[in-house]
């Protein structure tokens, strides 16, 4: 066989050549001199136009949505680098290593992006370059989310959901958890870290395997009941403290309501406390200014340096009875709105301050709801909606910007009319995650946005994927986004045994978690 490599090689080699001839005399290459110019710029999905983009992202796949019997794409750096991408159909993946090469060359510097499309004439057309920017600052490496069919009513047991995570950096997803692993009915709410870090992770349980929550403090993994200390509702909403030894988290009673016209989901808050977990000791904390009965009060975020928390609170002012099964939604529902609070905590001293007034809804004309605090402490992104405090259910939903040190406040570039919530800020306080139904106004969708020194946000960009036609036909929603520095490396397997280790002793009457509370 050896004496015909030499033929086969350069078969081949006259194959490849004669390929690459008759594509440029097909018109394969065009030429910018000799093409049809169209003023304006062309129309792709995901919109990656006019956006910044972090250096470590994976490649921003796109389609071209021009008609077009070929396409043809350049990305051209300005510090240098350039790829060139050739198509008979509108899809384009750019290979992985060279796209890592051109972000690397240019860090601060802008991206020129030009599509060509070849008509059924057989002439090329060329659309106005798109102008991109690579930022200087990098993005998490990994974001943890859960998926979810779109549910419009309560929770049942033929509802898919999991919780994942995935390298940005590339397109590496895995599962965490997922309740096909249990023949019980498994439903995970909530999960949070510990100032970004993976070693410290939160996750709630419902379903018949809660409520509960796995600890993950170091590798050192325990279920937590929580039935105890569920005051109104499941235990969820949290925010760790950086040292990683101290968890805030709501506890609502929500009343989801069905309507005939618009947004078919109403949610409504009827009573919330936040309370507070200590992962060293194994107890739960009551803190009066942040249980108080004449007022609700939900999710919570600390600052950056763990000495404020934040939190949301509506003084209530509707009825409430005692043990109702049946409940209807309050005549003056759309008349309840939420302040932004804060709250001082000296760790040294282990003692809180009082409630303080950050931003009233009076001022915002707005209700404030999911705030997140930049790691430096000098931002607060929150949603703002017209009423309520459950921005996924509200259209009008929009991220807002508060210096913490002025008060001064204003809406995002990154809004669009479609719902945005459930922001999270990166470790190094320059990007945002948050979800966004923006695309249908069904299916929420995450995005990154750039926040710069003076507050200033980018356009957002979408979570990019390696097939770029699958942002189009995905059914699953995501929810609940949390940037990480690493991945979890608690496996799935770990999970689910301490799962069922807490379901074999809650059978036996065993049921492990904390028997003392402290109360300020």
């Amino acid at each position: 066989m050896r004496r015909y490599l030499p033929i086969t090689l350069l078969a081949a080699a006259l194959i490849v050549g004669g390929g690459g001839l008759w594509w440029a005399r097909a018109g394969g290459t065009p030429d910018p001199a000799s093409c049809l110019v169209v003023d304006r710029l062309p129309r792709i999905q995901p919109d990656y136009i006019n956006v910044m983009i972090p250096q470590n992202i994976a490649p921003l796949n796109f389609v071209v949505e021009e008609p077009g019997t070929r396409f043809y794409v350049t990305i051209a750096g300005e510090g240098g680098g350039r790829i060139d991408v050739q198509s008979r159909g509108p899809s384009f993946c750019f290979p992985i290593h060279t796209w890592r090469d051109l972000l690397s060359r240019n860090r601060g510097k802008d991206l020129q992006v030009t599509v060509f499309a070849k008509g059924k004439d057989g002439r090329w057309s060329s659309f106005q370059p798109i102008q991109n920017r690579v930022a200087e600052e990098p993005i998490d490496p990994y974001v943890s989310y859960r998926l979810i069919t779109p549910a419009y009513f309560w929770f049942h047991d033929d509802i898919e959901m999991g919780t994942y995570q995935r390298d940005v950096e590339s397109f590496d997803e895995k599962v965490l958890l997922h309740n096909s692993s249990f023949r019980e009915s498994a439903c995970f709410n909530c999960h949070a870290f510990a100032a970004n870090r993976p070693s410290t992770m939160i996750l709630h349980l419902r379903g018949d395997i809660g409520p509960a929550m796995l600890v993950n403090r170091e590798g050192q993994l325990t279920r937590v009941d929580t039935r105890a200390n569920e005051k109104h509702g499941p235990v969820s909403m949290s925010s760790l403290h950086p040292n990683g030894r101290l968890m805030v988290f709501a506890s609502p009673d929500l009343g989801l309501f069905s309507k005939s016209a618009g947004e078919p989901r109403e949610v409504f808050e009827f009573q919330s406390d936040v309370g507070i977990y200590r992962t060293d000791k194994n107890e739960f904390v009551r803190v009066s200014g942040l249980s108080s009965p004449d007022h609700a009060e939900t999710f919570p975020a600390w600052s950056g340096d763990g000495k404020q928390l934040y939190f949301c609170r509506a003084e209530i002012q509707w009825l409430i009875i005692a043990g109702e099964k049946r409940r209807t939604l309050p005549g003056n529902y759309r008349d309840v709105r939420y302040d932004l609070m804060r709250i001082v905590y000296d760790e040294t001293e282990d003692t809180w301050g009082e409630p303080e007034m950050a931003l009233s809804a009076e001022q915002l004309g707005k209700s404030i709801s999911q705030p997140a605090v930049s790691p430096d402490g000098r931002f607060i992104v929150f949603c703002a909606v017209d009423y309520g405090v459950w921005p996924l259910t509200r259209p009008e939903a929009d991220l807002y910007l508060m210096d913490a040190a002025t008060g001064n406040y204003k809406p995002m570039a990154c809004n669009t009319p479609g719902s945005e919530s459930l922001p999270d800020w990166s470790d190094n306080g320059r990007w945002l995650v948050f979800s966004s139904k923006r695309k249908d106004g069904v299916f929420t969708r995450l995005y990154f946005t750039h926040v710069d020194e003076n507050g200033r946000s980018s356009r957002a960009i979408e979570l990019p994927q390696e097939d770029p036609a699958a942002h189009a036909r995905f059914l699953r929603a995501y929810s609940i986004p949390q940037f990480m520095t690493g991945p979890v490396t608690i496996s799935e397997r770990q999970l689910i045994g301490a799962i069922r280790e807490g379901l074999s002793a809650k059978g036996q009457g065993k049921e492990p978690g904390p028997d003392s509370r402290t109360d300020y």
